[in-house]
């Protein structure tokens, strides 16, 4: 296997509620042994790291960097004991405070601090790609800051990368709160409650502290790319969700918005990872697995199980397998209880289960799955086509139970009790799906439409198309960071008026339309109102960078696309790119050009005093070139010809703009 050539960098938090989609893709990806990987979290996530190279068949790893600062989980633990809250009016608006605090719960100088970490590890990476977690806003700011080529990789159904994209207002009134537990589609006298909750939830968001110090923070450094959490969904990035539209609620999606199917780690069968577990399920098995941050009470503990009594009673020839983070055997109500049926091997208690729960659901096995309503749950379920029974007890997990039955794959196992557990529900509820044939052959029926694709690999395809397509802003600028110019912190313009252009600041990531990368040109046939620069950069022998291309300015609107079709609209960029170059001069036509600077080559440097040194061209200064074409309010390409092209020692930056 050759080398890779180019890098891809996953940003996640190491949560695995977060990480495992990124883990399922990055897998794909070091497979693949097309690009070098590399993974930027927090430290948490370094052994999970460590686990898959040491067991990884391949020539390549993958590279962990380690994200400087506190994680999510961290940060939830200092704010709030339990995340979770009662459903409906009465706990929403609690629970949408506290999920607030936690996604949102850096200190002004920890999230300074973690994003200045991650903008060092983006320019040491400088990837081609940024697939970027949206709940790790201090990471996608980051990426977005230095106008990264991003790849959001969600890890949640489409409702939650659309909801604020609907038509008419859908998310108003057509969609469930997340959090509030109400179902789909919503009854009339819910309408009104929705409605009240959105708005709260709205302001707790934008004007609650946490909001207000990061957004203060990110003005005073000068960051100027809207904050992620404001607008995690982007007409400019490409986002692949693991939810097929089959598998939620009606919705508009937006075409950036990619469908998956279930993205899930690789995984062996059964037989071959746990000998002992395959054979103990040689019987039709209920799994019980609430999900990693579930802690069970007592009182949950002793409903659960009473439930699995009642069940059993039924069906004597069911087997239970239950994932316990709860001590049961030094509580002598459980115990009396769960004993008996453990010693009986009806049931199987065990505080961690080894293997991929989607080797245990496609064992063909399990008959039904209860867990807390996660993603990554119900995802698995999905593709294994096995019904659910869900029990919510937080936010996006009271989505769930709404979701399920509104596709008739699962029940919703404790809606009276909710965040709590109750018996009489639970056991209710497992009943049924034990007996409803409808519900088992719609379950199946999705796990049939999950296997069409491998959701990691379709992933992985469209990344790898994203990392090649022609694009508009979106950099690694390598070097230019030097003498105080920085790149994610401060965006000087460019400014321009009816008849003249001034070179008179820096020039700043945010004023790039063309990609700027290594060895490589992305152009459009789009130029910007302001200032477009199509370039190609490589490193001098003296440590500078060498930059190629030319430099438009317009004064505003498009050019047509007919006048710019000649080496750019069927040309790839490599293509353009040397027909670019070849090119003494190129007529770039508007209804309302300002002036046209072409330049064959460029060339910077700093000078000893570390300033950028600025040479003449041609007998005249770069900038009075440019104002002496923009003096005329229009120019005929003829008359642009005559411009002579030359290497240039050239930038001058305006040190009161940094």
């Amino acid at each position: 296997m050759s080398p890779p050539r180019r890098t891809i960098l996953f940003i996640t938090s190491p949560e695995h509620g977060q990480s495992n989609v990124a883990l399922a893709v990055a897998g794909e990806f070091v497979n693949r042994g097309d690009f070098e990987v590399h993974i930027a979290s927090f430290k948490g996530l370094s052994n999970r790291i460590q686990e898959l190279n040491d067991n990884v068949d391949y020539n390549q790893v993958i590279h962990f960097h380690a994200i400087a600062g506190s994680s999510l989980t961290e940060i939830t633990a200092r704010k709030t004991a339990q995340l979770a809250h009662l459903p409906g009016l009465a706990g929403t608006l609690d629970g949408c405070d506290k999920i607030n605090f936690s996604v949102l719960g850096w200190k002004p100088e920890e999230y300074l601090r973690s994003y200045r970490s991650c903008l060092e590890i983006l320019k040491e990476v400088n990837p081609a790609v940024v697939v970027a977690d949206p709940l790790l806003h201090l990471g996608l700011d980051a990426a977005r800051s230095l106008r990264m080529r991003i790849v959001i990789l969600w890890p949640v159904p489409l409702k939650d990368v659309v909801i604020t994209v609907q038509p008419k207002a859908g998310i108003l009134w057509k969609y469930p709160l997340t959090g509030s537990g109400y179902p789909f589609p919503m009854p009339w006298n819910l309408i009104f409650a929705n409605i009240y909750m959105v708005f709260c939830f709205g302001f707790i968001v934008r004007f609650g502290k946490p909001m207000r110090d990061l957004l203060h923070i990110r003005k005073k450094v000068g960051i100027q790319t809207d904050f992620p959490h404001i607008s995690p969904y982007s007409k400019e990035n490409l986002h692949l969700s693991p939810c097929f539209p089959e598998m939620d609620f009606p919705l508009y999606v937006p075409e950036n918005v990619i469908s998956c199917g279930p993205i899930l780690r690789q995984s062996s069968a059964l037989a071959s990872c746990d000998i002992a577990l395959n054979t103990w399920l040689k019987q039709p098995t209920v799994l019980i697995c609430l999900g990693s941050h579930v802690q069970a009470p007592e009182g949950d503990a002793l409903q659960m199980t009473k439930a699995i009594q009642v069940v059993l009673r039924q069906f004597p020839d069911l087997k239970i397998l239950w994932k316990l983070k709860y001590d049961w055997e030094s509580s002598q109500k459980v115990k009396s209880l769960l004993g008996p049926l453990v010693s009986s091997n009806k049931v199987k208690v065990v505080s961690w289960i080894q293997p991929e729960i989607i080797s245990l659901l496609e064992s063909g096995s399990i008959v039904a799955y209860v867990h807390h309503g996660g993603a990554n749950s119900f995802f698995e379920a999905c593709k294994g086509g096995v019904p659910q029974v869900v029990l919510p007890q937080w936010f996006d997990t009271y989505d769930c139970p709404s979701r399920v039955e509104w596709l008739g794959i699962g029940l919703h196992g404790s809606r009276k009790v909710a965040p709590k557990i109750g018996a009489t529900e639970l056991s209710s509820a497992l009943l049924r799906v034990l007996r409803d044939k409808g519900i088992q052959s719609r379950a199946k029926a999705i796990g049939d439409l999950c296997k069409t694709t491998e959701g990691r690999e379709f992933a992985h395809d469209q990344i790898v198309q994203y990392a090649q397509k022609d694009l508009g802003p979106c950099v690694s600028f390598p070097g230019l960071e030097s003498n105080g110019f920085q790149l994610a912190q401060n965006s000087p313009h460019i400014s321009t008026s009816q008849t003249q252009l001034f070179i008179d600041c820096a020039i700043s990531v945010s004023c790039l339309h063309f990609i700027v990368q290594l060895d490589q040109l992305l152009c459009t046939a789009e130029i910007i109102p302001v200032l477009s620069l199509a370039l190609i950069c490589r490193r001098t022998a003296s440590g500078g960078i060498t930059l190629r291309g030319m430099l438009v300015a317009v004064k505003g609107g498009v050019p047509r696309q007919d006048a710019c079709e000649e080496g750019l609209s069927e040309q790839g960029p490599r293509a353009q790119a040397e027909d670019q170059l070849t090119q003494t001069r190129r007529e770039v036509i508007s209804d309302n050009i300002s002036a046209t600077l072409i330049l064959d080559r460029w060339s910077y440097h700093l000078g000893e005093d570390g300033r950028y040194v600025e040479e003449a061209v041609n007998g005249r200064s770069p900038e009075g070139e440019c104002r002496r074409l923009g003096a005329r309010k229009s120019h005929k390409p003829n008359k642009l010809a005559n411009l002579a092209t030359s290497e240039i020692q050239f930038i001058s930056f305006n040190s009161a703009a940094m």
